[in-house]
């Protein structure tokens, strides 16, 4: 199967970035396994400008991007509504309005792909504004597509470029769109906003990322507490501080809280280190590669995921891969996807003295680190791929046209995605 998959971001392999996200390392990852499965596979992301570049990675085709080609395949009638979205949608910010108009002016390219490279499906990654081209694109063409979700945070976090979710998703989908989620729990919350749970809204569970050798790093500590994903209050590391700070001191004395991601809150964590007296007993490593997050992964000995939504929790089952349990909330999406009494201690309360109980529970309880190593091998990158497989050969065109689509985004954008479906 010729595969296109179109992502506002990824983070290919070989190919250096200074910041990576879980999303961007995971849709690398899809790629990756769908050609290791035999697919015929090419990736255009829009995040990526390389005029020159068009490369074989771990199997998949990087196609190049730049400004002249985006401008050179460009539609009169896209600059018409690139203009109109940034001139009238005065209730969005200057930077939204730029945004949109920016990803609508690119539809014209991602048509040329997909007519150069003939795909049999095109794969959509996530739902916001800036995926808004390839879906149009797709209709134009008219080449099935199907929108893969990694989490669904309008519902905590109601802004505007995310709330596509419950808008444009839900039309597609009620008119045959194949939809992907990354857990169970990301499902159904957006079945519960649409009122019923469609056929094609299906569960793909993310893998673990591919094992790779870890460098022997003399500043790594032994038996440390984890956190990994990128500073911000999305991710909540703040709430792991506070509980850390909340355990005996016995116990805090036995482990250091090692936070590894880049800073996104300038140096507000480090602050209330200071201001909480743990110098001596927090260490934070900055962005580190994946090998080297693995190295202190495997010699960790709880990793804590505090997020405050969170679609699918891979540090979560990174830490599984070596034997290292994990402590999270029992309320995040893929918690009852993820989660075994043999790995995971669940955290029901969202209070610093329940996830600091939970912590220190973990800490003392007698692992068997076999059963979570069995427990890993659920996630694996032949399952993920086999399951993306079946729902693109599945995958149909939705019953409507492009200029229905055009309409929906007319009314999306100009309301400010204020309107009932």
């Amino acid at each position: 199967m010729r595969i296109l998959i179109l992502t506002p971001d990824i983070t290919p392999n070989g190919i250096a970035r200074s910041y990576n996200t879980g999303f961007s390392l995971m849709v690398n990852q899809i790629a990756c396994a769908l050609a290791a499965r035999g697919d015929e596979v090419y990736v255009s992301a829009s995040s990526l400008f390389h005029p020159g570049l068009s490369a074989e990675v771990a199997g998949y085709r990087l196609l190049p991007r730049s400004l002249g080609s985006l401008l050179r395949h460009s539609r009169l009638r896209d600059w018409w509504r690139a203009v109109r979205y940034a001139l009238t949608s005065q209730k969005l910010k200057a930077g939204e309005r730029y945004m949109i108009a920016k990803y609508t002016v690119s539809t014209g390219f991602n048509e040329h792909l997909i007519r150069s490279i003939r795909p049999d499906v095109v794969s959509v990654q996530s739902m916001m504004p800036a995926v808004f081209p390839f879906i149009l694109a797709s209709l134009r063409c008219q080449v099935p597509f199907a929108v893969s979700l990694h989490g669904v945070f309008s519902f905590m976090y109601p802004y505007w470029g995310t709330c596509a979710e419950q808008n444009i998703l839900k039309l597609l989908v009620k008119q045959g769109t194949a939809v992907t989620f990354v857990s169970s729990g990301t499902r159904n919350r957006l079945a519960q906003c649409y009122g019923h749970l469609y056929n094609n809204m299906r569960v793909v569970l993310n893998a673990l990322p591919p094992f790779s050798v870890r460098p022997k790093g003399e500043n790594i500590h032994r038996g440390c507490i984890v956190s990994v994903g990128n500073l911000c209050e999305h991710k909540n590391q703040i709430q792991t501080l506070a509980a850390f700070s909340l355990l005996p001191e016995e116990v805090r004395k036995r482990h250091t809280l090692c936070f590894i991601g880049n800073d996104c809150m300038n140096g507000r964590l480090q602050q209330e280190v200071e201001a909480r007296g743990l110098k001596e007993q927090v260490i934070f490593t900055g962005v580190l590669t994946r090998p080297e997050v693995y190295a202190w992964v495997e010699q960790a000995a709880l990793v804590v995921l505090a997020s405050k939504n969170e679609g699918f929790g891979l540090s979560l089952i990174e830490g599984f891969r070596f034997g290292v349990p994990g402590v999270c909330f029992s309320d995040i999406d893929a918690y009852k996807d993820i989660a075994s009494p043999d790995a995971l201690l669940g955290v029901d309360e969202r209070t610093d003295e329940a996830l600091a109980l939970g912590m220190q529970l973990a800490l003392g309880w007698q692992w068997d680190k076999e059963a979570i190593l069995r427990h890993a091998a659920r996630f694996t990158d032949e399952k993920m791929a086999k399951a993306y497989h079946e729902v693109f050969r599945q995958a149909r065109l939705p019953q409507v046209t492009a200029d229905e689509f055009t309409a929906w985004m007319d009314r999306y954008v100009l309301q400010s995605c204020r309107f009932t479906v």
